[in-house]
Parts: structure tokens; C-alpha cells; sequence
């Protein structure tokens, strides 16, 4: 049970540093795009 925990704490922060890159280098584009 706690291997679980620990795995999908894992996955939650993956996906969530996933997330944030992309939203991040979104950001960068839209000011160095204009």
C-alpha cells in the first residue's frame, strides 16, 4: 500500500512538473513572439 502511495505520488509530481514546462515555454513563446 505504501509502494502505491509513493507511485502515484511520483506520477502527480511528474505531472505536474510536465505541466508546468508546458506552460512555462508557452509563456516564453507568446513574449519573445511579439
Amino acid at each position: 500500500d505504501g509502494f502505491k502511495f509513493g507511485l502515484g505520488l511520483w506520477l502527480a509530481t511528474a505531472l505536474v512538473g510536465t505541466v508546468w514546462m508546458v506552460i512555462i515555454s508557452l509563456i516564453i513563446v507568446a513574449i519573445t513572439g511579439s
